[in-house]
């Protein structure tokens, strides 16, 4: 019986040094451990279904075991059993040969670091694969708002694991984002006007679940070494990230160096199962994914319909709120930079991929428009038709080169003149109710390419 796609038991036996075949269960060798709604089920499903690890098994209470998360390192009532019953959520070894624990609670559980480098030990922990996937917090935080309402009403308020976020929507479950920022920011505002009170800036867990600087450090000073997804760069190399995440799992969980070749007893790369064997042989034989070419993208799996941020956030609350994540996301941006614990996952491509991808302003930029006067539609009649904006009138004005027409008479120079002076005088403001200088009415959104303020 095959015990995955790419290992056949009596054709391609594992080592003996197997650190992660426990009492006969297969302990994963690689854990996504976050964030919350930033494609970690698209990337374990896949990693599932075409990159040949197993999934786990259906085990007592843990309802998601089966699926990709296991939830044993957030959660007192597991963790304190040991490794002996966490191994029991996983198919035995001689039915996989790779398995991962994908909770995305992890990240922002304190203590699960820890807990997971004490149950491994060193050596295994040494062989074992960490990675996260970071997103925007703001678009985060919404996304995980309209996943959550999912749960309202099914009994889960004591959840340990649903429970914080149903109580940050409290008495009105099904509450829109726009006014659940609203309603937060509304509380940090009056928080600050009272003197020596203490700042409650966005303290609810959908908020909190993504200020990521702090769960980065005590993951990495736990186990030493953590690999970071940056979204947008998995969105546009989705197929890179796999192959090389498969591949570095393959080749650590055996105590071999990421680079250099694999031995004939662990086959890579497994030409035979992906659709485009010509891409996967770009890796070589190390784990360099640079040259693989990306298949057109796929849906997203785990991704629930909500409006577009955009539409559901005001912009002075978002200002807001994002300024609550400002310290948290410069001090994750300094760790890619300056850490060398901490590496960017798929390795090699430019910074300019995924430059400011925890910044809402660079993410979502229409979500911090200040609206400006919008630009009348029909000037009153009375009025001469309106100039051209100040910049072209400046860049027509200073085409005329006086040195090519040094020979032009005084009367035409005195002509363009006085054009001048009737385009760029100043104009007297409109008085109508409900219309500005720029025109249009109160409250209406700018015309596409009017000027904003961010």
């Amino acid at each position: 019986m095959p015990i995955d796609r790419f290992h056949l038991v009596g054709s391609t036996p594992l080592p003996a040094n197997d650190l992660f075949c426990y009492e006969g269960r297969r302990l994963p060798a690689l854990f996504i451990i976050g964030a919350q709604k930033c494609a970690t089920t698209s990337l374990a499903r896949t990693l599932f279904a075409e990159n040949g690890f197993s999934r786990g098994v259906p085990f007592e209470d843990n309802r998601f075991s089966d699926t990709k998360e296991h939830h044993f390192f957030d959660v007192e009532a597991r963790w304190s059993k040991g490794l002996d019953y966490y191994a029991q959520s996983f198919p035995s070894c001689d039915k996989a040969a790779y398995t991962l624990d994908g909770t995305p609670d992890y990240l922002h559980s304190r203590g699960a670091a820890d807990r997971l480098a004490r149950l491994y030990g060193p050596e295994r922990l040494a062989r074992t694969t960490v990675v996260v996937s970071l997103c925007e917090p703001v678009q985060r935080a919404q996304s995980t708002l309209y996943h959550m309402r999912l749960f309202v009403g099914k009994g889960l308020d004591q959840s340990q694991l649903i429970g914080p976020t149903l109580a940050h929507i409290q008495k009105d479950p099904h509450i829109s984002f726009r006014d659940l920022v609203r309603r937060d920011a509304d509380v940090a505002r009056q928080a600050r006007e009272q003197p020596g009170a203490p700042h409650d800036d966005f303290n609810g867990v959908l908020f909190s679940w993504g200020r990521y600087g702090w769960m980065l450090d005590e993951w990495v000073s736990a186990i030493g070494e953590l690999h970071v997804i940056p979204l947008p760069l998995y969105s546009h190399h989705e197929l890179a990230t796999r192959l090389e995440l498969t591949c570095m799992v393959r080749r650590r969980s055996q105590g071999l160096s990421i680079n250099g070749s694999m031995p004939s007893a662990v086959p890579w790369p497994p030409t035979r199962f992906f659709s485009q064997p010509d891409a996967v042989a770009a890796l070589g034989s190390g784990c360099d994914s640079r040259k693989v070419v990306e298949p057109p993208p796929g849906p997203r799996i785990g991704s629930f319909a909500h409006p577009p941020l955009a539409e559901d956030i005001d912009p002075d609350d978002a200002m807001m709120l994002e300024q609550s994540f400002d310290a948290s996301n410069e001090h994750v941006y300094q760790l890619l930079r300056d850490d060398p614990r901490v590496r960017v996952l798929p390795s090699g491509f430019s910074e300019s991929e995924y430059a400011g991808f925890l910044t809402l302003g660079t993410r979502c930029p229409e979500c911090l428009r200040l609206l400006v006067p919008p630009v009348m539609s029909t000037p009153p009649a009375a009025l001469p038709p309106a100039p051209m904006p100040l910049l072209a009138t400046r860049v027509g004005y200073n085409s005329l080169s006086v040195g090519a027409h040094a020979h032009v008479s005084a009367g035409p120079l005195l002509l363009v003149a006085a054009l001048v002076f009737l385009v760029l005088r100043p104009r007297p403001r409109a008085d109508r109710a409900g219309e500005s200088v720029a025109g249009g009415r109160e409250g209406e959104r700018p015309e596409v390419g009017a000027a904003v303020l961010v």
